[in-house]
C-alpha cells in the first residue's frame, strides 16, 4: 500500500470514530467547491490555495470510498479552469454520485464511469493548490488537525440516559433495560448504530436477530452498505430455510435463515464474514445458536455486536456466554 492511501485510510478511520459519513463529506464537498469557485472569482491567489487545501482532504475521503486508486493524482496539470466550469463540474458530478448512492438522480453511469469522473474531478482541485505543496504535506497536516478535533466532532451521548429499567420486570429478580427512548430518539439512535457499524465494518454480510436486531441492522447496513439477513423464530419465513435449534434455560428453541437458489447477495457464502447483530447479550444462548447457523452455512464470524451487554458475574458462568468468548463481540454499554 503507497503512503497516500495509508494516510487517508488513517483520516477515514478518523472520521469514522466521530460518525462522519460518506453523505456528510459529500456536502462538504459541495460547500468547499462553492467556496473555491468564489475565490476563484473573487479573492486573491492566497484564498484560492487555502480553499482548495479545504476541498482536497474531503475530495481524497470521497475517492478512496468509491475505490479510486488516489496514488495516481500524484502528478496533476497545473492549467486552473474558469469558475463556472468548475462548478459545472462539481454538478455533473455529484449527479453521478447521487446515482451510486441511490438517490434522486436520471442519470446512467456505471460504477468505473464514476470513478474515472471522481478522479479527473479531484485532479482538477488539485490544479488549484499551491503548487510548493505536494499531497503529503496536505494529507498529513489535515490529519494531524483532525486527530486533535475528534472527539468534538463526536456526539457527546451517554447512552444509558436513554436507557429505562425496570426492576422485577417481567418476573421477580429481573431489572429489564428498556431501549424505548433510545428508539424515539434520533441522535441517541444515529450514535448507537454508527458505534455497532464500526464494530461491523470489515463483514461482508450481517446476520440479525428475531426481533430487535431487525431494528438496528438497516440503518447499520445503510452507514456499510452491505446486506443483512433475518435469522428469525420457526414458521416465520418462507421458501427454503437452514435450521438450528439451540438450548434455553428452560427449554428449546430454533432460529431459521432463509436459503435462495440463485441470488449470491441474499445467501451466506461459503466464507463469507458475517456481522452478528442484536440490542441484547445476556445469557448469550441465541446469539450462540446464530454463530453455529452461520457456520453450519460455511460463513465466518467477523464479530457479534450488542447495543447493551449485562455482565452480572452468575450469567458468566452459562456455557452459552463461555463459548461467545471464544469470538470477537462488542457492545455499546454494559451493566454488571
Amino acid at each position: 500500500m503507497n503512503w497516500i492511501s495509508e494516510n487517508i485510510n488513517a483520516y477515514k478511520d478518523i472520521e469514522r470514530y466521530a460518525h462522519i459519513n460518506l453523505d456528510a463529506v459529500l456536502h462538504k464537498v459541495t460547500q468547499e467547491v462553492a467556496e473555491l469557485s468564489y475565490a476563484r472569482k473573487h479573492e486573491t491567489l492566497w484564498e484560492v490555495y487555502s480553499e482548495a487545501w479545504d476541498v482536497i482532504v474531503n475530495m481524497l475521503s470521497v475517492a478512496s470510498e468509491l475505490g479510486v486508486d488516489v496514488s495516481l493524482l500524484q502528478d496533476v496539470s497545473r492549467e486552473q479552469i474558469e469558475w463556472e466550469v468548475l462548478l459545472h463540474m462539481l454538478g455533473d458530478w455529484n449527479s453521478k454520485v447521487q446515482w451510486y448512492r441511490n438517490k434522486y438522480s436520471r442519470e446512467n453511469v456505471t460504477l468505473p464511469e464514476l470513478q474515472a469522473l471522481t478522479q479527473e474531478f479531484t485532479s482538477t482541485i488539485l490544479s488549484f493548490v499551491d503548487p510548493c505543496v505536494n499531497l503529503w504535506k496536505i494529507i498529513q497536516t489535515n490529519t494531524q488537525k483532525f486527530m486533535e478535533r475528534k472527539d468534538q466532532y463526536k456526539p457527546k451521548i451517554n447512552i444509558k440516559d436513554y436507557i429505562a429499567e425496570y426492576p422485577d420486570f417481567p418476573k421477580p429478580g429481573i431489572n429489564f433495560k428498556d431501549i424505548s427512548p433510545l428508539l424515539r430518539d434520533t441522535d441517541a439512535f444515529d450514535y448507537v448504530c454508527h458505534e455497532m457499524a464500526e464494530s461491523c465494518r470489515g463483514a461482508d454480510k450481517i446476520v440479525a436477530l428475531d426481533s430487535r436486531g431487525f431494528i438496528f441492522a438497516p440503518t447499520i447496513k445503510k452507514i456499510l452498505w452491505i446486506p443483512w439477513i433475518m435469522a428469525r423464530k420457526p414458521g416465520k419465513l418462507p421458501g427454503k430455510v437452514e435450521t438450528i435449534s439451540y438450548d434455553l434455560e428452560y427449554g428449546s428453541n430454533t432460529i431459521e435463515i432463509q436459503k435462495y437458489d440463485k441470488d449470491w447477495n441474499l445467501n451466506i457464502q461459503p466464507g463469507e464474514k458475517v456481522a452478528i447483530v442484536d440490542d441484547l447479550l445476556a445469557t448469550g444462548g441465541t446469539a450462540w445458536a446464530a454463530i453455529k447457523l452461520v457456520e453450519k452455512m460455511w460463513g465466518k464470524i467477523h464479530n457479534c455486536s450488542f447495543v447493551i451487554s449485562l455482565d452480572e458475574e452468575f450469567l458468566q458462568w452459562f456455557e452459552t456466554r463461555k463459548n461467545l468468548a471464544e469470538y470477537p463481540c462488542s457492545t455499546v454499554v454494559s451493566y454488571d
